[in-house]
């Protein structure tokens, strides 16, 4: 794994932490505590949005890795097969048939 998805991964699995400013105490009002609720359930959402995104990150990361494995592989493959011209090509014969280019068939009707 690269740095950069080390960094990704440690982020991912950090779990939320409420700052101490935003700790409900007993001496705060009925309005203050609902005010500091409202700002925990909005860094909390922020923080999940962010986990997810560096989530799906590092999932399309390696998807395009995996990808590109794979078309390196097969590269050769698909440049003879497309080399060797089109499936519908006929012969010059009145007999031929599409989609069967070596020789002519050698059934009847």
């Amino acid at each position: 794994m690269s740095s950069s998805s080390l960094t990704a991964a440690a982020a991912a699995t950090v779990a939320f932490e409420v700052p101490a400013h935003l700790t409900p105490l007993p001496s705060d009002t009925e309005a203050e505590r609902q005010k500091k609720r409202r700002a925990i359930k909005a860094l909390k959402s922020k923080f999940k949005n962010k986990q997810m995104t560096v989530e799906s990150e590092v999932k399309q990361k390696h998807w395009q890795n995996f990808m590109q494995k794979k078309s390196k592989k097969n590269h050769n493959y698909y440049n003879k097969m497309t080399s060797t011209g089109s499936i519908f090509q006929t012969q010059e014969s009145i007999d031929s048939k599409v989609g069967v280019i070596r020789g002519p068939s050698t059934s009847s009707l």
